[in-house]
């Protein structure tokens, strides 16, 4: 619908080994796929010139990846690689990565992770039910989340303790068939759960002990949660979502117990599923839009607020990083000129912020490191006061194997760390 063009050629074994994607634009985009004779896909090159390799062991379980990188001059890709040793049944026992840290790994029988070795020093430890559901957990900062579960597998309650044993908090859960119908925590927190004939949620009860909050839920024809009513029959306030065949919320208002409405907001969408107008009303009923607009791809690329203020988005691969790997960079560019810059890593995670004046003088930088897992794990802050001193502090945090946050550290220049 948006003149956008799509084809693909195979080889003889039906596997394809290019797709190329037209724009309404003529441009065109295209991967390329390269397979060994077993058919396991090991190179993948796009328009760009990117590269992603991936090298297989004789089960045909990845042990090598390298990541997108540039040539050199003479043509010769710098490679950001990744090593695994695996067992023959494809669990990784060591992984390697680019700055040569080691990440070892241990398994059970089947093939769960029992424990890991990091380079700094850290353990990390897990139990099993005989199931194979969880029991604990023990984290790098030595605390431990242990579980009880039912038949199904299911959390009946879930603890966690300090290194030393003490308790630090608790969560129990109950359930009525498929459904959890209660869960309360050491916070003194009750929550009570109602579903309807489809097992789908109809009304939460919430209660700290002092007082008691109800949300009650309605849905429509096709689903849709379309109606949450906040307060004992809405006398809080009601939430009215609209919906179009696609699923997409197409209006969003806020009305009193009296219907009387107190907030309205409505959404228009392009043809491949991108908000291009989000239209307001103010209490006397006058519109304000925000109008947006998106690249083939659908990245934004503009933005005009109701005042008629202009931000752009630019996107280009004139960066790079240590390594000499090509990196995006997005410049996103205020009505007055400021500059919010934001660069990418090879896996296209934020890596560094920058916010800039009018004249280009640094004011604000954030820099992000991840784990192997992808978990954000320390942020250093950088702003530059107007007198160009900067300011320094850091955050860094913890998680667990689920990834949420376990812990979190901050710390200034002056020595202080706050936990």
């Amino acid at each position: 619908k948006q003149g956008i063009i799509k084809d693909w050629i195979y080889d003889p074994r039906g596997k394809p080994v290019v797709e190329r994607m037209t724009d309404a634009d003529g441009e065109v985009h295209a991967r390329r796929l390269c397979y060994d004779p077993a058919g396991n896909l090991t190179h993948e090159f796009d328009t760009l010139g990117r590269r992603i390799f991936r090298g297989y062991n004789p089960w045909n379980a990845i042990e090598l990846e390298a990541t997108p990188a540039t040539l050199d001059e003479q043509g010769c890709e710098e490679p950001s690689l990744s090593f695994y040793g695996r067992r023959r049944s494809g669990a990784i026992v060591q992984e390697t990565s680019p700055s040569g840290e080691r990440i070892q790994h241990r398994y059970n029988a089947r093939q769960q992770v029992i424990f890991s070795e990091y380079p700094d020093g850290s353990e990390e430890s897990f139990r099993y039910f005989l199931d194979g559901h969880l029991h604990s957990h023990t984290m790098r900062n030595g605390q431990t989340r242990v579980y009880e579960r039912d038949c199904r597998g299911r959390v009946l309650s879930e603890r966690l303790f300090t290194a030393g044993g003490t308790e630090l908090s608790w969560r129990n859960c109950i359930y009525r068939g498929d459904c959890l119908i209660e869960e309360s925590n050491s916070e003194g927190i009750h929550i009570h759960y109602e579903y309807d004939g489809a097992g789908r949620l109809v009304e939460m009860q919430t209660s700290d002990g002092s007082s008691l909050r109800t949300e009650s839920y309605v849905y429509d024809s096709l689903g849709h949660r379309c109606k949450t009513l906040q307060g004992e029959k809405g006398c809080l306030g009601i939430n009215i979502e609209t919906f179009n065949v696609q699923g997409q919320v197409i209006e969003r208002r806020k009305e009193d117990q009296q219907g009387s409405v107190l907030f309205i907001q409505q959404f228009a969408y392009d043809d491949a599923g991108n908000c291009t107008h989000t239209t307001s009303f103010d209490d006397e009923g006058l519109p304000s839009t925000v109008i947006k607009q998106y690249d083939c791809i659908g990245r934004l690329r503009r933005t005009i607020d109701p005042d008629g203020r202009e931000t752009r988005s630019l996107f280009d691969r004139d960066q790079v990083d240590a390594l000499g790997r090509s990196i995006w960079t997005e410049t996103r560019i205020d009505h007055l000129g400021n500059k919010h810059i934001l660069r990418l890593d090879v896996r296209d995670r934020v890596s560094r912020e920058e916010w800039r004046d009018q004249m280009g003088v640094l004011t604000r930088a954030v820099d992000y490191l991840y784990d192997p897992r992808g978990n954000r794990t320390e942020e250093r802050h950088a702003v530059i006061h107007c007198e160009g001193i900067a300011g320094h502090y850091t955050i860094r945090r913890s998680y667990s194997i689920d990834g949420l946050i376990t812990e979190e550290r901050r710390s200034a220049d002056s020595g202080r760390e706050l936990i």
